[in-house]
């Protein structure tokens, strides 16, 4: 556990955006638990690289696997932070998605991938 330290949660660090907020807040002295879909297939490549990263720079940043799409996976993820940390102080919700093309020929179920239920 990590002693006085804000811990972070950020999602969709795999690239972009995500991956440069989750590597400046940990440059910058937080615990920093970076999150992706799919972390043994798709991204591991970008999980090796971020676990290099913290090592060479000795960062406090761990890799989680986080879908924000699946309720299931959201919990399992904070649940897994608690457990190992005993809080979470700050979620960085930087997930995101991109659809090209004209609104009306998505389908509803497509669309309601974009839109948080309710």
């Amino acid at each position: 556990m990590t002693q006085n330290k804000q811990v972070v949660l950020v999602t969709g660090a795999g690239s972009g955006i995500g991956r440069a907020i989750a590597l400046s807040l940990s440059r910058a002295g937080y615990q920093v638990y970076a999150s992706m879909r799919d972390l043994r297939q798709r991204n591991r490549e970008r999980v090796d690289a971020l676990r290099l990263l913290a090592r060479q720079e000795n960062l406090l940043l761990d890799t989680i696997e986080l879908d924000v799409l699946s309720e299931v996976g959201c919990q399992a993820a904070v649940n897994q932070v608690l457990a190992e940390q005993g809080r979470l102080d700050v979620v960085v919700n930087n997930a995101g998605m991109l659809m090209v093309g004209l609104t009306e020929a998505f389908s509803v179920e497509q669309v309601s991938h974009c839109a948080w239920p309710g």
